[in-house]
């Protein structure tokens, strides 16, 4: 278990909270705080987790800076560990679909298109 799932689990457990009562505290749903509290990132929603461990931290009363480095710790560990899974190269079709504007339209695009779309 990563250090910033076990140092929530440990803290909370020592205040004698139960995740029912810090899910009220902090608007965060039940699963999640047990996803955290067991270091399944992957099953939360991406773009909150670091908000959801800033928020959690706080009501636990850990100091920032201590929840700063755990984060950096756990999430350089997993970044480092996913650079490992990315793609080299993109397919050529890929790269051309990218490079044309979101505006142009081929002449293939407008006829398939109603004449009262133009």
């Amino acid at each position: 278990m990563d250090p910033l799932a076990e140092r929530f689990r440990r803290e909370r457990e020592r205040l004698g909270i139960s995740i029912r009562e810090l899910a009220l505290e902090t608007k965060i749903r039940e699963p999640y705080i047990d996803a955290l509290e067991r270091g399944r990132y992957d099953v939360l929603p991406a773009v909150y987790v670091r908000s959801f461990i800033r928020t959690i931290g706080t009501s636990l009363q850990i100091p920032a800076d201590e929840i700063k480095s755990l984060m950096d710790a756990t999430f350089d560990d997993e970044a480092a560990h996913l650079a490992d899974f990315q793609p080299t190269s993109r397919s050529s079709r890929s790269e051309n679909h990218r490079s044309r504007s979101p505006m142009q339209r081929s002449e293939r695009q407008r006829q398939s298109l109603h004449p009262w779309t133009w």
